[in-house]
């Protein structure tokens, strides 16, 4: 149980520097910005770092 616990702890703060990976992205909010760097298309939010997404 105790290993659990910490575990689900790791992963909740990993999950604000990770960004989602979809075949399609869109904005989700006026804060997105939409970039493509090195071939692939990004969404990046510096205020809601939960809605960061990468294509492909």
């Amino acid at each position: 149980m105790i290993y659990r616990a910490a575990a689900s702890r790791i992963a909740v703060n990993k999950e604000d520097t990770h960004m989602k990976v979809k075949a399609s992205v869109k904005k989700r909010s006026e804060d997105d910005i939409i970039v493509r760097r090195k071939g692939k298309v990004y969404v990046i939010n510096k205020k809601k770092r939960r809605h960061n997404q990468r294509q492909g």
